[in-house]
């Protein structure tokens, strides 16, 4: 049976991945006539995005590259925290082929969504100035420290330490269930 931890971090995966699954059903969602007409000709995917099966994921995913649509920054590191917490979690349970693949599919869609981040050039950075500590006020530079959290079980664990294996984008097989009809 798998520990608290272990199932926080799932139910974490599942959060993340919902909410990049939501983002990829509006991202791709028919939004004229001509798209919904194929849509009625090849088969909609469902509004639940977690009625999804992999081979719908990736297809959509696809669609995204191939309209060159810009993935927000915050999707893909939710995307990468997905990726992260699963990889965790899968070191936990047995060995499980439809992990691995569903795992190998997330990293597949990160690896051709990385390009479609629209790059914004940073803010110059405000450096705090220091102030001296007999004059009574406060340096603000850390202001926020006090409020770190950490998971108490994630420090033990071992397994959030581990490393993901490379992963080859050249060895990957995509689901082709669904990806038959584009």
């Amino acid at each position: 049976m798998p520990s608290d931890g272990a199932c926080g971090r799932y139910h974490r995966y599942k959060a993340t991945t919902n909410a990049v699954f939501e983002w990829l059903h509006r991202a791709t969602k028919p939004k004229t006539k001509n798209a919904k007409r194929k849509v009625k000709k090849h088969g909609a995917r469902s509004a639940d995005v977690t009625e999804w099966s992999v081979s719908q994921i990736y297809a959509a995913a696809l669609e995204v590259v191939e309209a060159a649509l810009p993935v927000p920054a915050a999707i893909l590191r939710k995307l990468g925290t997905a990726i992260r917490l699963r990889h965790q979690y899968s070191l936990k349970m047995a060995p499980d082929a439809g992990h691995t693949h569903v795992l190998n599919t997330l990293r597949a869609i990160e690896v051709q969504w990385t390009p479609l981040v629209p790059i914004k050039t940073p803010a110059p950075v405000k450096t705090p100035t220091s102030v001296d500590a007999t004059s009574g006020e406060i340096n603000l530079a850390n202001a926020f420290e006090a409020l770190a959290t950490d998971d108490a079980d994630d420090d033990a664990d071992v397994w959030a330490e581990t490393p993901m294996p490379p992963f080859d984008m050249t060895t990957f097989v995509a689901p082709v269930m669904h990806m038959l009809h584009s």
